[in-house]
C-alpha cells in the first residue's frame, strides 16, 4: 500500500545486536537491537509513500545513536527536516525537579 504520511514513535534506545536474545516482548517498545527496526523504517519506508508523501520519525535523544540515524537517512536518499526538538517532563520528581527527556521529530521525504 501507499500512504501520504507514515508516522512512527520509534524505540530509539540502541542496544547491541547480541542483546536481542535476552529481550522480552516488552523491551521492544523502548529498545532496538542493532537499530534493525529503525533501519528498516528509514531504508524501506520510501516504497510505501505516495509521490509527495513523507515519513515522520519520532525519537528520544537519551540512549539514541543520532550519528547512525543520520547515516541511515543519507543512505536512504531522503531529505531530513527536524520539525520538533523539545523537552518534556517524564512526570517523576527528584529533589524538587522534574526529569526531562529530549524528543526529536524528523520529517523524511523524497
Amino acid at each position: 500500500e501507499k500512504f501520504d504520511v507514515i508516522y512512527w514513535n520509534a524505540p530509539w534506545v540502541k542496544v547491541p545486536k547480541e542483546h536481542e536474545k535476552a529481550m522480552t516482548p516488552e523491551n521492544y517498545g523502548t529498545f532496538d537491537a542493532g537499530y534493525r527496526a529503525i533501519s528498516r523504517f528509514i531504508l524501506e519506508g520510501r516504497k510505501h509513500l505516495n509521490k509527495n508523501g513523507a515519513l515522520f520519525l519520532g525519537i528520544g535523544v537519551e540512549g539514541a545513536d543520532l550519528g547512525q540515524i543520520e547515516d541511515l537517512v543519507k543512505k536512504s536518499g531522503l531529505k531530513k527536516k527536524v520539525i520538533a526538538d523539545d523537552y518534556f517532563p517524564l512526570g517523576k520528581e527528584a529533589n524538587g525537579r522534574f526529569f526531562k527527556s529530549r524528543l526529536l521529530l524528523y520529517r523524511l521525504s523524497p
